[in-house]
Formats: C-alpha cells, structure tokens, sequence
C-alpha cells in the first residue's frame, strides 16, 4: 500500500450551508465520509491540515476519530469559484486488502514538429480518449 497520510477528523452536528460557513470560519473544513456498506458520517476536520496533505499529493488517508482509523480515499474535492480555497471534501472508505480502480487523467503536452509543424499537439489524453488540437 502508497504511504498514507493521517488526518484527525471529528464528527459534526448539523449540515447545511450555514453550519458550513460556520465550520470555514472556525479553520475547520465540512467533509463526508461514505462507503463499504457503512453508514455515511458527516465530519469535519483542519482546513490547513488537508491542504497540506493534498499539495503533497496524499490520495489515500487515515482517518483518526477517538481512537478509531479507518483508511479512505478522497474522492472528491470541492473548491470555491476561483479554484482557491477547498470548502468541501468526499472521502470513500476503502479496505487495506481490497483492490481499488481509480480513474486517472493524463495530461500530456508534445509538440511533434517534425510531423506537422507547430499545427499538431496532443493537449491530453482523458478517459481513453485522445484530443488534439
């Protein structure tokens, strides 16, 4: 299994926007934690802390809640609308001896000046499917 980073998550009352905004002035960030046929528990936990752990490139976390970790993934991550700040996270559950399948995209930038000079590049490659402009 990669390296797993550890995050400190508490369980939260309430949900909706206003106890959201709540949470975000506080330092702290609204997240959900889902899957393996368990109940979904709505969480939150440090906005600096996941921040951190996302800029190093953590997808695979350690949940800590009163001396119980579980292992998740993030699923998905919701930003404001300029992209800057996180204000909502997913995590799925995922089990230590299961195989996941993760969908990656793959950006890939050439210029192939030899075949079409400065008309052809591949911008990137999604889903199995290739767009070039």
């Amino acid at each position: 299994m990669a390296d797993t980073v550890q995050l400190t998550v508490n369980k939260r009352e309430g949900s909706g926007t206003l106890s959201a905004k709540k949470l975000r002035r506080q330092g702290q960030l609204p997240a959900v934690v889902y899957g393996h046929k368990e109940e979904t528990l709505v969480v939150a936990l440090s906005h600096d802390e996941f921040v951190k752990a996302l800029r190093l490139g953590a997808r695979l976390v350690e949940l800590k809640n009163n001396g119980y970790t579980e292992a998740a993934i993030i699923q998905d991550v919701q930003w404001d609308h300029l992209g800057m700040e996180v204000l909502h996270v997913d995590f799925r559950r995922v089990s230590k001896d299961e195989r996941v399948v993760v969908p990656v995209p793959l950006h890939l930038a050439a210029s192939l000046p030899v075949w079409r000079p400065a008309a052809f590049s591949i911008s990137r490659c999604t889903s199995s499917t290739w767009n070039a402009w």
